[in-house]
């Protein structure tokens, strides 16, 4: 019980400051927007890693067939130059 008010005590000096200080108030919204920026910017890392990792097998499947089909055309490619 004592924690939620110690919780409590904190925010409440916290929204004190934010009300009475225009600079403050500023400051605050540019640390959450940091925040923000920062956790979009994991998961931007996050998600790029699970689609584009090559040890991921449902990758590594894909790039398999894509460069089998480039390999195909290839071949098809110089059957037709050398006739």
């Amino acid at each position: 019980m004592i924690q939620f008010y110690v919780w409590l005590a904190i925010f409440a000096v916290v929204g004190y400051f934010i009300v009475t200080d225009r600079s403050i108030a500023e400051y605050f919204l540019l640390i959450i927007g940091w925040i923000k920026l920062h956790f979009q910017r994991w998961v931007f890392m996050v998600s790029w890693h699970i689609r584009h990792n090559p040890r991921n097998p449902f990758v590594k499947w894909h790039l398999d067939r894509k460069y089998h089909a480039m390999a195909k055309e290839l071949l098809q490619a110089q059957q037709v130059c050398e006739d």
